[in-house]
């Protein structure tokens, strides 16, 4: 189908509403890359694997042969088998009988309950007691422990005795009211403060003291003189200068600004600059008087045309000059130029003069300032500091407190003498020189008291009288023994304990004991125990039904086949794995994408520059007949994920390319931005694709366009700027043959209304241009074979001024893809 048909069809479809808009285009494509990832994920799963594992299990002849030898297997003849029979062999047995007769028998229970009871235990103890030595030694040692235990008695009441005597002295001192009176003051406060007194008062020379105050009191007043008088000669010296007339003053920096004006050198230069002879203005009109005198410019003032100048001489580059220069006369006003540089003369000469004067004036003040001599300086911290010493009551109060009775060394002496004086301190030191109180302390801590004191607790505490009670425990009727005698004789007769004996002797319980813990009953009981389980149980069970299959392993998994068969994902993936919906993304591989998510534009993929200036500029500029200049730091916003390339009424200073001077500095009255991934990606081949919303103002352009870098080739994929907002165009730039650029115009829907994708499919030899997803563009011819890279763009080239501004072109993403093939 030729391009002019696309173009049409699209039109008619755009005219009955029938394109689809980007968001259900987006939305269709999303929900098919849900699907292929649901059958990605599907192909991966444990469950499909599960499937095709069981499937190929399930049809296979070994599952055939398993099943038929399930069904095959008999009990008789099996290991579990064997086990049962030996079972009931061991259960028949006339000892194994009764050994479960006596095991399970009341008798036994009995028997047991008794040699585990505390009364055979107890009964078994004092036997043995009772029928050995220890028993003998025991009655023995009785007699000799009661001997023993009154010579101890008698001992320590003849010691108590004795040391009540010796301790006599002590007991006179202890309770005493002196000793209390002693005690308090020992510990006491005031005792404490009239050592520490006595200590200073011995170590202290108070004649030298008092010697020290009196020199640091005539210290003091000495300096007090000094100060007042030094203050006395300042504050003469401050009213003096107080009352004296300032001088004037002399500005440094200015003196050396009027230095630096007044030279008569620079002057005179500045002077001769302003000469009308030096302005470039009359240097033109004397070389204009000059190249007048030349015959081939007075034949072309004649002729007016320099081709038709006949002289021999003639030169073009002269006649261009004169040209030039006639231009400039003509329209410049000598007289007002000689005016203005007349009146720039005078006004430079009166300010020479002004400065001249000044200058003689502040060196006029700076030599009479240099012979003057200095004013003596009053120190106002020295005068502020001396006021605050000549203080008399100060002095007053400083030699009040150098006096013999404020000072508290001597205050320390006068509370020594009256502490000396006092009752308890004289009572103190009086009743430690005491005969009877150092005897006191002689036995205070000695082990004489120790073992007194002991010996008279023990006997207020009844211990002594207890000891002589206790002499009748040592007599055997009153002893524990005797009791454990009594209850031996008691558990001989008893009953329980007859018929243990007896049960002890007789043959069944020979039996019992023989094969009790023994191999046989272990190996029976093991037998039993697994004849009993649950696992012997299902296995005699399952060995005798006939169709055993049903309970196999190989059942469960037929059946989990059955069900996985039957399983919606399964039976979904299967309809679906070899559907060629999905062709049209399989056959597409993701190698470039931009979705705008972060609040900045990511350097890593974009510049906001052509590539050409960004590589050989590292700048910016715009071509030759743009209006507007790039000023991405105000004109790029992101905002809610898209990327807003705004066009605003703003003036601007940049660079504009000229094919003929190169760059040139111009003003601009717009702003606008552009991006290009040309620094950081371009390909060959695949898909490009740009979703894009614009605000149409004409003749504001927005474009998106994918180049080299250098001139040709260059395809654009899209380009708004026609005078409706339902037309654009499109169009593949080449170096081949006349036309070099093959467009295509494209009408008949509203692309400035909500977002569109536009698409470019690029393989070799094809070219095809998409509107969401309808093709209206198709080039097989000059088909670009190099990489090229991206650029989005928006700006004004018409002379034509927009009516409303700001506006802007939104895009939603960039995507780009390659064949997988």
């Amino acid at each position: 189908m030729t391009n002019t048909l696309l173009r049409l069809r699209f039109s008619v479809v755009a005219s009955l509403g029938l394109i689809p808009g980007a968001e259900k285009i987006e939305e269709k494509n999303n929900a098919l890359q849900q699907e292929l990832n649901r059958l990605g994920e599907i192909a991966s799963s444990e469950k499909l694997n599960r499937y095709l594992e069981l499937e190929k299990f399930i049809t296979s002849p070994e599952f055939k042969r398993r099943k038929k030898d399930i069904n095959a297997q008999r009990f008789k003849g099996t290991p579990q088998y064997e086990k049962y029979k030996r079972y009931q062999e061991l259960k028949r047995s006339s000892d194994v009988k009764t050994y479960y007769r006596v095991k399970d028998s009341k008798e036994l229970k009995q028997f047991e309950e008794t040699s585990n009871s505390k009364e055979l235990k107890r009964f078994e103890e004092l036997e043995l007691f009772f029928n050995s030595d220890k028993f003998t030694e025991f009655l023995n040692k009785l007699k000799e422990d009661k001997k023993q235990r009154k010579e101890e008695i008698k001992k320590t009441e003849k010691r108590y005795k004795s040391l009540k005597k010796e301790l006599k002295p002590y007991f006179k001192i202890e309770g005493s009211e002196a000793l209390k009176r002693f005690n308090e003051v020992a510990g006491s406060d005031k005792l404490k403060r009239y050592e520490e007194l006595k200590d200073f008062v011995d170590q202290t020379d108070f004649e030298k003291f008092k010697k020290d105050l009196a020199t640091k009191q005539k210290e003091l007043k000495d300096t007090y003189k000094k100060n007042h008088k030094r203050l006395q000669t300042l504050e003469k010296l401050k009213r003096k200068l107080e009352m004296k007339k300032p001088e004037p003053k002399l500005d440094e920096q200015e003196l050396e600004e009027l230095r630096q004006k007044v030279n008569k050198a620079d002057f005179q230069k500045q002077m001769d600059e302003l000469q009308p002879a030096k302005q470039d203005a009359f240097k033109k009109l004397e070389e204009f008087n000059q190249l007048k005198k030349y015959p081939d410019i007075k034949e072309y003032h004649k002729v007016k045309d320099k081709d038709k100048v006949s002289s021999e001489h003639k030169s073009h580059e002269r006649i261009d000059r004169f040209v030039e220069l006639k231009e400039f006369v003509d329209k410049t006003d000598f007289n007002r130029l000689k005016d203005e540089l007349k009146a720039k003369r005078k006004k430079l000469e009166k300010a020479y003069r002004e400065n001249e004067k000044r200058l003689k004036e502040l060196e006029k003040i700076k030599r009479k300032l240099e012979k003057k001599k200095p004013d003596p300086i009053v120190d106002e911290e020295e005068l502020k500091d001396l006021r605050k010493k000549v203080d008399k009551m100060q002095l007053d109060e400083q030699l009040k407190a150098l006096k013999p009775e404020n000072q508290e060394a001597f205050q320390k002496r006068e509370e020594f003498r009256k502490l000396k004086k006092d009752s308890d301190i004289r009572h103190y030191f009086k009743f430690k020189e005491r005969k009877d109180y150092r005897q006191y302390l002689d036995l205070k801590d000695s082990d004489k008291l120790k073992e007194y004191r002991e010996l008279d607790e023990r006997i207020k505490a009844g211990e002594l009288q207890k000891m002589k009670d206790s002499l009748k425990n040592y007599e055997f009727k009153n002893t524990d023994e005797h009791k454990q005698y009594q209850e031996h004789k008691q558990l001989k007769k008893s009953k329980k304990l007859r018929d243990y004996f007896r049960f002890k002797q007789s043959k069944k319980y020979k039996t019992y004991t023989e094969l009790h813990n023994s191999q046989k009953i272990e190996e029976l009981e093991e037998l039993q125990e697994y004849v009993n389980s649950q696992e012997f149980i299902d296995f005699k069970k399952y060995m005798e039904t006939r169709n055993k299959f049903k309970l196999s392993e190989e059942y469960k998994q037929l059946q989990e086949f059955n069900k996985l068969k039957k399983d919606r994902d399964i039976k979904w993936y299967y309809q679906n794995k070899d559907s060629r919906k999905y062709d049209e993304i399989r056959n597409w591989e993701l190698t470039f994408e931009d979705n705008f998510e972060q609040p900045v534009l990511d350097s890593e993929k974009w510049i906001t520059s052509y590539y050409t200036a960004q590589k050989f500029l590292k700048g910016n500029y715009v071509t030759g007949h743009a209006h507007h200049f790039f000023n991405p730091n105000e004109n790029l916003q992101i905002k809610e994920g898209c990327l807003q390339l705004i066009t605003r009424k703003q003036q601007m200073q940049g660079l504009a390319w000229n094919p003929d001077f190169g760059f040139l500095p111009k003003d601009f009255e717009y702003t606008s931005a552009i991006i290009s991934s040309g620094d950081h990606f371009s390909q060959k081949y695949g898909r490009f694709s740009v979703k894009v919303r614009m605000d149409y103002v004409w003749p504001l352009m927005h474009a998106c366009w994918l180049s080299t870098g250098t001139q040709l080739p260059e395809v654009d994929i899209f380009s708004l700027d026609r005078k409706s907002k339902k037309k654009l165009s499109m169009a593949l730039h080449h170096n081949g043959n006349q036309p070099q650029s093959l467009k295509s115009k494209v009408s008949g829907y509203n692309f400035a209304r909500d977002f569109v994708i536009f698409s470019l499919d690029w393989q070799p030899g094809e070219m095809i241009w998409k509107i969401n997803d309808k093709k209206v563009k198709v080039e097989k011819q000059h088909v670009p074979d190099q990489p090229l890279f991206i650029n989005l763009s928006s700006g004004i080239y018409s002379n034509h001024r927009p009516a409303t501004l700001p506006a802007s072109m939104e895009i939603d993403w960039v995507r780009v893809y390659k064949n997988k093939d």
